[in-house]
């Protein structure tokens, strides 16, 4: 299939205990509306499901120990769950173009992440964001915490 639709996806699932040493999957612009398992392939270095139409991450996704990079942009997140700040291997989150109002504390406390990009977003309107960035930060600095807003 050219695009993942539903029956794609299922047989895309069924697939991906035979795709153990993938380490980079782009979902891009696919019309996914759901997750397929994906936090099987443990190996998963770098995840792009940007321009799709999902509304929700699951706190499955935390478990992938070696994701450095993931990208959802455009989107139609609402909010991204906390446990994402404690991926020790996650460098990149990109979370443009969604509908997020507040980020949770452990994103903005993670040691790992270098760029959480939030443009587009209600959050990156609101002065608030800042304010309580700069607070859990100690300093800041955008262009070096790699903040796009």
């Amino acid at each position: 299939c050219e695009r993942l639709t539903e029956l794609c996806l299922c047989k895309f699932s069924i697939a991906i205990p035979k795709m153990a040493g993938l380490e980079e999957l782009r979902l891009r612009a696919n019309g996914v509306d759901r997750w397929p398992e994906i936090w099987r392939l443990a190996g998963l270095r770098r995840l792009d499901v940007s321009e799709n139409k999902l509304t929700e991450v699951p706190q499955a996704l935390c478990g992938m120990p070696a994701l450095e990079s993931l990208a959802m942009d455009a989107n139609e997140l609402e909010e991204v769950p906390g446990c994402l700040g404690s991926m020790a291997a996650l460098r990149q989150l990109s979370l443009c173009d969604n509908k997020i109002r507040q980020l949770p504390r452990e994103l903005l406390l993670s040691p790992s992440l270098t760029f959480i990009g939030v443009a587009r977003n209600p959050v990156a309107e609101e002065l608030s964001f800042f304010r309580e960035l700069a607070e859990e930060r100690r300093s800041l600095d955008l262009p070096t915490l790699g903040i796009d807003v």
